[in-house]
């Protein structure tokens, strides 16, 4: 800590832009919250996956069921470079020649049997559905209001600064296409401060005031984290021990009790179209996506891509994909078909166990305590 500010509530308010801040959330919104998501039951057909399947990275990832969901196995022949594709040139993207996957599945690597993705459609879970029943003109469109759009830059090069100045000096365009919002928290450098900061991604401070919009905002994504305990419970048990063991604060605020939802941070997106890429989430956890079904008079779709399977995925219905988040992927480039995705994910630098990372923790505690 020697070389940076022990960050103090004092700090946080003289230092942090306000819309970078958060309030506590109301007591009545999280008792709304816990209410129905205590409606929310998880069912499909119970199942034992063979024990030789496993999730990378994940502790105790060998040891007993894997995987909670009875659903068809696909073993795929991983390649040695899997092939990276641009939103740039959509009909290289668009035409591989990759099965596309229309059913609920279990996708894992022929030679090794690490679990690479679950992806289920609500037939198979109903509660996929209720988990987004609450997304609707009003609260889609806030996120629009609310939330800063991402820098279509942000995929590019894959974080490599030498490859970055490359490709933008190449004139290849943006890494994505549609409209990206993020919620939750995140660690950035402050160049006017000379070091790190953790704070919240910015957002209006009108939404604080929101509370419609904030529980829907806090049930969707606690019921998704839900689903994905029932569904994946290794690698979501160990999302949730990383958080603990980081003390982290909460991705909403710290009045939201981290069980409920403990991912660091979060995304929603409209009309998405990501070149390939790896994220940066802790190995072991995964990303959990779920998808809104295409509104457009087109007919146009949308389609997920697994590079590592070599498989599209068919999210023209409500659904999710439970995916190892470091592994390459991306969301084809097909127009838009104003379909919704949204994410929970745990990015490593927010959930190491180190001094740095409680400090500030604890000192979003006190700030909300204040």
């Amino acid at each position: 800590m020697s070389d940076f500010i022990k960050p103090s509530t004092t700090w946080i308010k003289k230092n942090v832009a306000v819309d970078r801040q958060r309030e506590k959330v109301p007591k009545f919104v999280l008792d709304r919250v816990k209410k129905e998501l205590d409606k929310l039951q998880v069912s499909f057909k119970r199942h034992t996956l063979d024990a030789e399947y496993f999730w990378g990275w994940c502790p105790d990832g060998t040891s007993g069921n894997a995987v909670e969901i009875k659903l068809p196995v696909i073993e795929v022949q991983v390649p040695k470079n899997p092939k990276k594709l641009e939103t740039s040139k959509p009909e290289q993207y668009n035409n591989q020649k990759w099965e596309k996957i229309k059913k609920s599945c279990i996708v894992a690597d022929k030679e090794t049997k690490r679990l690479l993705a679950v992806f289920v459609y609500k037939d198979e879970c109903p509660a996929i559905k209720q988990a987004l029943k609450y997304c609707d003109k009003d609260f889609l469109d806030k996120w629009d209001r609310y939330y800063p759009e991402k820098s279509h830059q942000f995929y590019s090069a894959f974080g490599d600064s030498d490859k970055r100045k490359q490709f933008e000096k190449a004139g290849a365009g943006s890494r994505y296409e549609g409209k990206n919002w993020l919620e939750g928290v995140q660690r950035y450098l402050d160049g006017s401060k000379g070091h790190n900061i953790i704070a919240y991604y910015k957002r209006s401070p009108e939404a604080n005031k929101d509370y419609d919009f904030l529980f829907k905002l806090i049930y969707m994504f606690s019921a998704m984290y839900k689903i994905e305990k029932a569904i994946v419970p290794k690698p979501a048990n160990f999302r949730y021990d990383l958080a603990k063991a980081s003390d982290f604060v909460g991705c909403f605020t710290s009045g939201i009790p981290i069980e409920l939802c403990p991912s660091t941070s979060m995304g929603g997106s409209v009309n998405f179209a990501s070149s390939s890429h790896a994220d940066s989430s802790t190995r072991g956890t995964l990303e959990s996506i779920f998808w809104l079904p295409p509104n457009n008079k087109k007919g146009l779709k949308q389609i997920f891509t697994n590079n590592i399977a070599e498989r599209y995925f068919d999210i023209n219905k409500e659904c999710c994909i439970f995916q190892v988040g470091t592994d390459l992927h991306g969301t084809a480039p097909t127009g838009e078909h104003g379909g919704y995705g949204f994410v929970n994910l745990s990015k490593k630098i927010l959930i190491g166990d180190t001094k740095y990372n409680k400090s500030w923790y604890n000192a979003w505690r006190r700030f909300f305590a204040s």
